[in-house]
């Protein structure tokens, strides 16, 4: 939809469209109101049902300690793969023999196989875009998750022409090299930003603020992620909730959406806290600017990685950030431009946050330094798109 969907996915198929080539996205259908087929911006999508769907939703909302839920979710998510990886390739094959593409784009490690398949029947060159490998290389040496994650480690064996990662701080680049893939092969490029931000109005904050139903005056504790285990939102909300308790005027918006939603509201609905905190869902891209602008702390401390978009936004809006310091994000943010919060102390953001809530000076300043440092190091989505369009024109010859 309008000023939705994943920028990264979106801008460089976009990019292709605008320089006049022809834009084919398949993948699984998983609303039944979605259309199978549609035009959206130039760019042709199709879409298929996953068998099972009816199933896999009847198990899910099945109540179950944690054990079984591990045991449940490792079933899904196999049986899952399994499917995708056979639909993908019938409706992949049956698409591309139709078009006749020149080159077979797989975004992410899932549809890799298929993808590969699907290349050598079609005779096309095969491009693999990972949009980050999670925690495979942190935990590359653990022989347990390495059997766990096989297909994804599996991945890296495939022939493509390039494997194009988003150097999101999990390490990808790294990985594919010790897994073998030429170095050649490796693009490793941050993904890009929108440095247009909308204007705000010196009672844009009382305004927003009135339309959350919240006192004149709160002060904003803000993340903007999916709820998910991988970006560590549990212990995060835990802490902010524990700030809540303590700081009377400061309240919590989560702009994103998830598995862990349940699981992180639920026990504190009935709480007098509760009251401060707002779930507002999947926003759009304008709505996030406006957020990350009017916001006093912008909050993000995944275990593992940090170079995501959310982080690029919130500089480029020069929100006040709080963040895990990872190496990753050392390359990026200092000590002037940022609050890193060392893993092993995690326990320490909960003080550092009350204590910046009731220094307004320190958050301008940190967010005016973050922000000068995007201008310097990040990317315009238009000259990211370019990079990536050129390659692609590169490999398939086209002039």
């Amino acid at each position: 939809g309008k000023n939705k969907g994943i920028p990264s996915i979106f801008y460089p198929q976009k990019g292709f469209v605008e320089r006049g080539h022809e834009v084919f996205f398949l993948c699984p259908q998983r609303d039944p109101l979605q259309l199978k087929e549609e035009d959206s911006e130039g760019i042709k999508i199709f879409r298929f049902r996953l068998p099972f769907g009816l199933h896999f939703q009847y198990v899910n909302s099945l109540p179950l300690k944690p054990f079984f839920r591990r045991i449940k979710a490792t079933v899904l998510s196999n049986l899952t793969w399994y499917s995708f990886a056979v639909y993908s390739l019938f409706f992949g094959l049956r698409l591309a023999r139709r078009i006749k593409p020149d080159i077979i784009y797989a975004h992410g490690l899932t549809p890799v196989f298929s993808a590969f398949l699907i290349s050598r029947l079609v005779k096309a060159k095969l491009v693999i875009r990972v949009y980050g490998v999670k925690d495979l290389y942190f935990n590359r040496d653990k022989i347990l998750y390495r059997i766990k994650e096989f297909r994804n480690y599996l991945a890296f064996k495939i022939p493509a022409e390039y494997f194009i990662f988003t150097n999101d701080g999990t390490e990808g680049d790294l990985l594919a090299k010790e897994m073998g893939v030429p170095e050649y092969k490796i693009k490793s490029w941050r993904n890009g930003v929108d440095f247009q931000l909308p204007e705000i109005s010196p009672d844009s904050k009382t305004q927003m603020l009135k339309r959350l139903n919240l006192a004149p005056g709160t002060k904003i504790i803000l993340s903007t992620c999916r709820l998910i285990p991988l970006y560590g939102m549990k212990r995060t909300f835990s802490m902010v909730f524990d700030i809540l308790k303590e700081e009377k005027n400061a309240a919590f918006l989560i702009a994103g959406d998830g598995p862990l939603r349940d699981e992180i509201e639920r026990p504190v609905v009935l709480s007098e806290e509760y009251q401060r905190i707002r779930f507002l869902g999947t926003v759009d891209h304008e709505k996030i600017k406006e957020l990350l602008l009017l916001c006093d702390i912008f909050v993000f401390l995944p275990p593992y990685h940090n170079c995501t978009n959310t982080m690029w936004e919130a500089m480029t809006a020069g929100a006040c950030i709080v963040t895990t310091q990872t190496g990753p994000i050392e390359k990026v943010l200092k000590e002037k431009e940022a609050i890193l919060i060392p893993l092993k102390e995690e326990y320490l953001a909960k003080d550092i946050m009350i204590d910046l809530l009731h220094q307004d000076e320190m958050r301008k300043n940190l967010g005016e330094s973050g922000l000068r440092k995007a201008r310097g190091i990040l990317e315009a989505w238009p000259e990211r798109v370019e990079k990536e369009v050129k390659l692609l024109e590169e490999l398939a010859e086209i002039k």
